[in-house]
């Protein structure tokens, strides 16, 4: 498993997660399971390389279990936008999208503008 063909299963998780919400299937299996199952036979490959004593095994398991895990990070940001609640987010909502206050602002202006303005002379 190359690193293309980590990308085609963690494509896949995406697609077949949303293939199942849309024909109605509960959160908890076509996010849930559907990220959990490839996380667990990732792991027990992983689990199982010091048993072997083959090199190009070892590291096929290795390429192989590690693939594996890696679709749970497709399906993981849904399911936790799905119970936190917007007030907690860390995106999208109007409590994280605050203006700064005007004073911030001018205090930002005096320390920076100095620093852009080195090297620069009105006589030119």
């Amino acid at each position: 498993m190359s690193v293309s063909s980590v990308a085609v299963v963690v494509l896949l998780t995406g697609w077949i997660s949303q293939v199942l919400m849309a024909r109605g299937v509960t959160t908890r299996a076509a996010r849930g399971v559907l990220g959990s199952v490839p996380l667990i036979v990732g792991g027990l490959i992983l689990a199982a390389m010091p048993y072997t004593d083959v090199a190009g095994l070892q590291i096929a398991l290795l390429v192989v279990g590690t693939g594996l895990s890696g679709s749970i990070y497709v399906v993981c940001p849904p399911m936790l936008g799905e119970f936190t609640p917007v007030a907690q987010r860390g995106a999208g909502s109007e409590s994280s999208c605050r203006k700064p206050s005007p004073a911030i602002l001018q205090g930002l202006r005096q320390k920076v503008s100095p620093i852009l303005y080195v090297g620069c002379s009105a006589d030119v």
